[in-house]
């Protein structure tokens, strides 16, 4: 009990700074808020809180549409900052309730410093009522299905299950769910693989081959360490998730481009739609179109097709756990969606930023551009040992479709900003 209390003490003096950083509006708090409750409960939840991030994201940019904020000077700060609060507390009370304690007093206390009552009567009735309407809405997409996968066991190229675990592929729910934005999750297609008998996918081979493997001479202490990094909470990595990096590269960009809440909140709806249906697309093209196997496979087996690509039973990658079919890569579909949405919507590529590791021996992570975190993060993959080089332009060129498709549905003639 007394350790409960403790950690409670601890967390809530988190959220007191958070609160009164100058650079954090009421929107990045709530998902500085999210960040902490997955890290807090090491939450399993897919991607580490998309879904949330996405409910969220829709709900928070609802409610200030609905309250006028769209046109900066119709917005009433008072009213946004709390309608706001309403839907953080709203959401994240409903995916994480052993939390509630904590979004509670949040929340009463924005309640006791507002002394306007059509404030207050606004918040609340507006914020629960996007915050429900984005809950249903991500639900209604079918991701919590559990689809029953068939390995094509034995066939060249196609996925196998994979040591040391031998799992059936994890993540399928998302190649049969309901896209957000796009009409399907086929609605888009990667380039084919190349040719197994192909210089490229020899190249590609040979690459993950010699920087991917767990002894690796070739790859440097930074690519390890990026390596695991970018592995979400896995061997050492990213204590925050997936999408905690993507939040703090977009919290960075926000802040150096000065946008107010409603813009913040725009930014961070089309990017959680965005990556939250390029992930059924990428899903979809991996099990349905291609289901292809991992580096592990044809490293250590060979392949009957091309005798030049050598057996290596012994032959272990640097990260090992991955239980999904290999092309495209998931990952760097995941990186490039956020750049290209950040690009287009901020106009540039120049921010620099940093990303805490969570480890005392390599507390940061340092970009200067958001083109340097996209090589370097989908190259991650390779140094992790997980995926080919061709897997990560096909992830280039089929996210380039989706994310870009999704921005210009939700900013019609860039029209996603307040005016």
């Amino acid at each position: 009990m007394r350790l409960l209390v403790l950690l409670g003490v601890a967390l809530l003096g988190y959220f007191a700074s958070a609160q009164i950083n100058p650079n954090y509006n009421r929107v990045m708090f709530w998902h500085n808020e999210l960040l902490v409750a997955i890290n807090q409960t090491g939450s399993s939840i897919y991607w580490c809180g998309e879904y949330e991030h996405t409910a969220l994201s829709i709900a928070t940019h609802e409610a200030l549409i609905s309250i006028g904020c769209q046109r900066a000077s119709h917005c009433n700060q008072a009213t946004a900052n709390l309608v706001v609060d309403v839907v953080g507390h709203h959401v994240l009370r409903h995916y994480y309730p052993q939390r509630w304690f904590i979004y509670e007093d949040i929340l009463t206390n924005a309640f006791l410093a507002q002394h306007d009552t059509d404030v207050k009567d606004t918040a609340k009735r507006v914020g629960e009522r996007e915050a429900t309407r984005a809950i249903a809405a991500v639900a209604a997409t079918g991701i919590f299905e559990l689809p029953e996968y068939q390995f094509a066991l034995g066939v060249e190229g196609r996925y196998q299950p994979t040591p040391p675990f031998f799992k059936q592929p994890n993540q399928q729910a998302w190649a049969l769910a309901t896209p957000l934005v796009l009409p399907s999750a086929g609605f888009f297609i990667a380039p084919p693989i190349p040719p197994i008998t192909s210089q490229t996918y020899e190249d590609s081979v040979q690459e993950t081959r010699i920087y991917g493997d767990v002894n690796s001479t070739v790859r440097s202490v930074y690519q390890t360490r990026l390596a695991r990094y970018m592995d979400s909470t896995n061997f050492g990595g990213n204590p925050e998730g997936s999408m905690g990096t993507f939040t703090r590269i977009a919290e960075a960009c926000i802040i150096q481009s000065n946008k107010n809440m409603f813009d913040t909140a725009a930014i961070f709806r089309v990017l959680s739609q965005a990556s939250f249906d390029r992930d059924m697309v990428h899903m979809y093209n991996k099990r349905f179109i291609f289901d292809s196997w991992r580096p592990i496979t044809v490293i250590r087996n060979g392949a009957p097709s091309n005798p030049r690509i050598t057996r290596d039973p012994n032959w272990t990658p640097l990260l090992f756990y991955n239980s999904n079919q290999e092309y495209p890569a998931g990952h760097p579909t995941q990186s490039y969606c956020i750049v290209t949405v950040l690009r287009r919507m901020l106009g540039r590529d120049d921010f620099m930023f940093t990303l805490e590791s969570g480890h005392a021996d390599y507390p940061l992570f340092a970009f200067n551009s958001l083109e340097h975190f996209l090589q370097d993060s989908a190259s991650a993959r390779i140094w992790a040992g997980l995926h080919f080089r061709f897997s990560i332009n096909g992830a280039f060129a089929l996210s380039d479709q989706v994310c870009g498709y999704i921005h210009d549905r939700l900013c019609h003639n860039n029209n996603c900003f307040s005016n």
